[in-house]
């Protein structure tokens, strides 16, 4: 009898979570925004990004969510573009060229040696002059041991990862031949 309670409550310290756990909302970089700036461009647009649709099942039970029910999709779309009008490069109509985005990767674990995470992504940005950029990034976390705290703690870290991804993208060398 001892071991059957030992294992429920074991279970239910592992299970997923009650209630979805949402990601925080995207927080400009001020970094990424430097660099954007330093490129000194306007009149981009942001065009459809396509990719998945929703983050996943933490722990196998409830999904992860992001703020105001956007998919993964239109979480980095709406990445991209804070940043674009944070550095005064951002034209809401007839822009002078488009970004549009695949979101070719994306994956997590929140258990990852029992208590580590790990998110991985992978972006293509087209150019509506021609040209094209492949991004990946990875971000190692700690989760947690129990699933509430687990789960939340991947759904904050997805932030950071989008945050990083487009900070390396804007970074990239290659991203200014996109704004050309």
């Amino acid at each position: 009898m001892r071991t059957l309670v030992s294992l429920l409550l074991l279970s239910t310290l592992l299970a997923g979570c009650e209630t979805p756990r949402v990601a925080p909302a995207y927080g400009q970089a001020a970094d990424a925004s430097a660099a954007l700036r330093s490129l000194q461009v306007t009149g981009v647009g942001i065009g459809r990004f396509e990719g998945p649709s929703t983050l996943g099942n933490c722990r196998g039970l409830k999904p992860l969510a992001l703020p105001d029910g956007m998919s993964p999709t239109q979480y980095v779309q709406s990445a991209f573009e804070t940043e674009l009008k944070a550095a005064g490069a951002w034209a809401g109509s007839d822009p002078r060229v488009k970004l549009t985005g695949n979101i070719e990767t994306l994956a997590f674990s929140s258990t990852k040696l029992i208590t580590m995470g790990e998110w991985t992504i992978a972006l293509s940005l087209r150019s509506s002059n021609g040209h094209a950029l492949r991004i990946q990034e990875s971000l190692d976390f700690d989760s947690g041991f129990e699933a509430k705290e687990a789960c939340q703690n991947t759904a904050n870290a997805f932030a950071q990862l989008v945050q990083n991804l487009v900070g390396k993208s804007i970074r990239d060398p290659a991203f200014a031949e996109l704004l050309k």
